[in-house]
């Protein structure tokens, strides 16, 4: 096709909101956008090529195959390869393997399957995972294996207009897919081909359905689409359910831009036109260069942030004329190019990064796992009954049962605090990613809610026939539930009302945890743990990058202000259910923010934390005090 360069220039605008967006710069909520906009130019220029070929009778599958594996492979191949070798000095072994993991999956363009089944609760966070931007790839790249073998066989068989028809339905079932899936399993919708192949289908309708339109008109259109597409890039945000019909502001905006056909000079002048050819490149670098600022703890360091972005634009650079254009440039027979990059991505990620892995696993020890397993003591007294594979109801200590733990994770990494200040047995009901909560709250993954229900209604009920007296401690990341912008998908959807009336869903948000709260009251004492500080990054592999990278390495920390921003809410209704119900309130700030300035994550390099909100042995053991008096004789 004809090198256009307003898509050229809109290549610019998309990545850069990407590479904003996940460098945190402030205002691009909606940069992660940029990639519906990708998908939108690829179908275009795809269909374009396919249907161009067909109609001149010689279209060729496997020479299509090739150019796009020349276009996409020896950058991702070069990326990987470097990533192997770095991770292996400087990641954790658990860390590696994961690292390997992806590669494979990466190389193998199934790493959206991946990323799109993986819905746990404890898995990596988005921002440890050093190729979590390759599910992107693996879309489009599935698109090029299927996309043009149906459409061979369609107009082999059918007509071109029936063809067009049944591509115009296929995409309005894949939007209508995304549209209702998103609310069900938003992960899988978000990451897998049939709820993203509408957005690369509706850029092969603008190809497919050409319109005449005077200069003047295509200008104005050109202009709007850009504005629609620069407007997503500001007003959307993480808490968007994506794909949905939101995600029509990027993708109508770009088909305004191609059907615009229009070189503005906003999309034309030397610098679009310069980020728009490195675009691929940059798209690749930028994350593990994020990702590394992430581990060091210094993502939100201005001076760092600049240094990361600059480095991103060297790496593209490097890369695009060192081994795009290398590799675009060379001239190979069919049977060679096959050979040559098929082989390639086959041998990295089919038996290198395999069997280095297992080599990993076999020989290298995790340091941190060795040195906890000998300063962590076992807690002997620990009995576990299996409720059903997600559920299940433990004990620890001996003699009478004195307390009950409930809660979610962070309920279950305070059981040291709690056991060690307890003389007696304690009985602990956690599951992660679960408030305590009653009602019928749901999330938008159907399958986690299920198991929430299940794990609350037990919990109500056992409290409701038995345990009278006992005192009942609740420990939950209790911001993470009423937060829209949780990407873990734990954001809480009440019953009977609008959840997208913030207004209405904090009031019934709280009068929802004081009832709660009172309910439990009616029968014993009950003590609320107030919200552990949550740190801005994974405490232990900061430390870790820390060690290497920086001259002087210092504690993470979190100001004392941003604690109390990010709970303000939280802490509200914890007071409220205080004086409405009679409940106490556990403050562990005082304890992990000794100086009343900052929260500590680490003292003299050495992790309070097991991540970046979860507290490890040592973390736990400094709140000891905090539940002495409950377990204080009379």
């Amino acid at each position: 096709m004809t090198f256009r360069k307003d898509i050229n220039g809109l290549r610019a605008f998309a990545v850069l909101a990407v590479l904003l967006f996940h460098f945190h710069i402030s205002g691009f909520s909606g940069g992660f956008s940029g990639v519906d906009v990708f998908f939108v130019i690829s179908g275009y220029l795809m269909t374009g090529i396919i249907f161009d070929r067909i109609r001149k009778d010689n279209f060729s599958i496997i020479d299509f195959y090739i150019a796009r594996a020349k276009r996409i492979i020896p950058a991702l191949v070069i990326l990987c390869i470097i990533l192997m070798i770095l991770g292996n000095f400087y990641l954790y072994p658990d860390d590696y393997r994961g690292l390997l993991r992806d590669i494979k999956n990466s190389l193998f363009f199934k790493s959206n399957i991946s990323y799109g089944n993986d819905s746990n609760y404890f898995s990596t966070p988005p921002q440890e995972n050093w190729l979590l931007h390759t599910w992107s790839l693996s879309v489009e790249w599935q698109f090029y294996i299927i996309y043009p073998i149906i459409v061979a066989l369609l107009c082999k068989y059918l007509k071109e207009p029936i063809t067009k028809i049944i591509l115009i339905i296929t995409t309005l079932a894949s939007f209508v897919a995304a549209n209702i899936l998103v609310y069900q399993d938003p992960t899988s919708t978000f990451f897998l081909l049939p709820t993203r192949a509408w957005e690369m289908l509706a850029g092969g309708l603008v190809f497919l359905l050409p319109i005449s339109l005077t200069n003047k008109t295509r200008s104005s259109l050109a202009i709007i689409g850009l504005l629609l597409i620069i407007f997503g890039f500001f007003f959307i945000t993480e808490g968007t359910a994506w794909p949905s019909y939101l995600t029509l502001i990027p993708v109508v905006g770009t088909i305004m831009v191609l059907y615009g056909n229009s070189e503005l000079f906003i999309t034309n002048n030397n610098v679009a036109q310069f980020i728009g050819k490195i675009s691929y490149s940059l798209y690749l670098w930028h994350w593990p260069i994020a990702v590394f600022l992430y581990y060091c703890g210094i993502i939100n360091i201005t001076l760092f942030v600049i240094l990361g972005i600059t480095a991103s634009f060297v790496m593209a650079s490097l890369s695009y004329f060192i081994v795009e254009q290398f590799f675009l440039r060379r001239k190979n027979s069919r049977r060679v190019a096959v050979i040559k990059y098929f082989a390639v991505i086959i041998l990295l990620g089919g038996v290198v990064s395999p069997s280095i892995a297992s080599l990993v696993k076999k020989y290298r020890y995790d340091e941190l796992t060795v040195k906890q397993e000998q300063t962590t003591p076992s807690l002997l007294d620990k009995q576990c009954t299996v409720i059903d594979k997600n559920i299940s109801d433990c004990e620890y200590g001996k003699g009478q049962a004195t307390a009950i733990l409930i809660g979610d994770s962070h309920a279950g990494a305070l059981i040291t605090a709690v056991h060690l200040a307890n003389p007696q047995k304690t009985i602990i009901w956690a599951r992660g990613g679960c408030p305590i909560l009653d009602t019928n709250f749901r999330f938008k993954n159907a399958s986690e809610t299920a198991i929430c229900q299940k794990f609350t209604h037990r919990i109500f009920e056992r409290l409701e026939t038995s345990y009278t007296d006992l005192p009942v401690i609740i420990a939950n990341r209790a911001s993470l539930y009423p937060d829209p912008a949780d990407i873990g998908g734990h954001f809480v959807l009440l019953p009977n009302i609008n959840n997208d009336n913030r207004e209405k869903y904090l009031q019934t948000y709280r009068s929802t945890f004081i009832d709660t709260i009172c309910k439990i009251k009616q029968r014993r004492p009950v003590y609320i743990v107030k919200p552990i500080p949550e740190m801005q990054y994974n405490v232990v592999k900061s430390l870790q990058m820390q060690k290497h990278f920086l001259k002087t390495p210092t504690d993470i920390t979190l100001a004392i202000e941003d604690y109390y921003k990010r709970q303000e809410f939280i802490l509200s209704i914890m007071t409220d259910a205080e004086q409405n119900c009679g409940a106490q309130l556990l403050d562990p700030i005082p304890y992990l923010c000794p100086d009343g300035k900052e929260c500590i994550a680490s003292e003299d390099g050495i992790p309070l934390y097991s991540d970046d909100n979860h507290l490890n042995f040592k973390g736990s053991k400094i709140l000891i005090p905090l539940f002495k008096d409950i377990f204080a004789s009379p």
